[in-house]
């Protein structure tokens, strides 16, 4: 479509041809006027066209188009009108768009859109933000996820980015928390972190019963660091989580920050006992470190020893399989019973506390006895001589 140009542009325009084709057109060539260069005109953005279409013509064709390749480029569309003095009404419409879109799915048949659709977000200057921080706040779960992905790239510093996150932490849509924590986490001082930030992303995830809650609840605990008062207890509270996996991270950041060896020496002994094997394995090597320090544990350690003799001797015994071959086994079995990796764990751990775990001598002695010759035996031979 034609559109009419007003006369006085018409005129530069032929002046300016003139003078590059070398016609004077009744001016100097000496003129200064044309040798200082045009300022470009500026456009109003009612006036920007993208093939042919103005804003409100692609926004409508967003709403009303089905196919997912047309919409995906009318995403583009808009991510190039947004860049132009859009932004704000750009941003709304292409979130709108997106709430019946799942961008997870990478196969689906709108996956293009949902690409497309980010690609034109990330684009958009801060006058985006606040429709950004809104969808997050109040949008479905399709279009919140792309909002808490933009916000990687925005910078959330001020009270109402901080205030629509701080409320997302405690969200029940895990992947929402995750984000949340994670741009809060690095954007905040270190005066912030702890009370405003970990404390009440940690607290949510220890209540959370969902599956996958474990790798968040992972993450934050390993944040916790020497000195931070206000979240040990929360540390002291995941040893008693209902996962596993909790627990033994929990036993394992202990570890590294308690500042109290007998305290810890407490919360390891409670690992021993735990019903979770790997919680044991985790109770135990950090037992080990302590040394002579954590000679309470010799009695629940000569106790799970006993355990593991008594579960041995109740056990049918079976014929060892024959096996011909022709060169000989040097090391020989790893035990005459049926003893598990386990028992020569505690054996090994009862060996690095030293004299401290004399107590354990007659029970090392009687299974000594009993596995001459195999891996076992010899495992608690070295653990005799290094308590005695």
């Amino acid at each position: 479509m034609l559109r009419s140009v007003v006369p006085s542009s018409i005129g530069r325009l032929l002046i300016l041809a003139a003078a590059a084709s070398g016609l004077a057109l009744g001016l100097n060539s000496s003129d200064s006027r044309a040798d200082q260069p045009e300022k470009p005109k500026t456009i109003a953005k009612e006036d920007l066209r993208y093939e042919g279409k103005d804003f409100d013509e692609w926004r409508s064709y967003l709403r009303t188009e089905l196919k997912p390749e047309r919409r995906a480029e009318a995403m583009r569309a808009l991510g190039a009108f947004g860049v132009k003095g859009y932004a704000k009404d750009a941003t709304v419409t292409i979130l709108e768009a997106i709430r019946d879109v799942d961008i997870e799915d990478k196969q689906g048949e709108d996956y293009p859109v949902a690409q497309a659709a980010a690609t034109a977000l990330a684009r958009m200057g801060p006058e985006s933000l606040p429709a950004i921080l809104e969808e997050l706040a109040h949008g479905p779960s399709n279009s919140r996820h792309l909002a808490i992905n933009l916000l990687h790239i925005r910078d959330c510093k001020d009270a109402r980015g901080k205030k629509v996150l701080m409320g997302v932490l405690n969200d029940k849509d895990l992947y929402i928390r995750e984000h949340a924590f994670a741009i809060l986490y690095w954007q905040a001082s270190d005066e912030e972190r702890e009370c405003q930030i970990l404390v009440p992303a940690l607290i949510t995830s220890l209540e959370s019963n969902d599956e996958g809650e474990f790798k968040l609840t992972e993450h934050l605990l390993k944040e916790v660091e020497r000195g931070r008062s206000k979240v040990f207890p929360l540390l002291i509270r995941a040893t008693k989580h209902v996962d596993s996996r909790v627990r033994r991270c929990a036993i394992e950041r202990l570890a590294e920050v308690c500042p109290d060896r007998k305290q810890l020496n407490g919360f390891v002994i409670n690992a021993l006992d735990d019903e979770d094997k790997s919680v044991r394995e985790t109770g135990r090597k950090y037992l080990q470190t302590l040394g002579p320090d954590a000679s309470d544990a010799v009695p629940v350690l000569i106790a799970e020893l006993k355990k593991k003799m008594k579960d041995a001797n109740d056990k049918p015994k079976k014929e060892p399989a024959r096996r011909q071959t022709l060169i000989p086994s040097w090391n020989g079995p790893f035990s005459n019973g049926d003893y598990d990796s386990e028992t020569a764990e505690i054996v090994e751990s009862l060996g690095k506390l030293g004299p401290s775990a004399k107590e354990a001598v007659p029970v090392l002695s009687l299974l000594a006895k009993n596995e001459k010759d195999t891996e076992l035996g010899r495992t608690v031979q070295a653990a005799l001589e290094e308590i005695t």
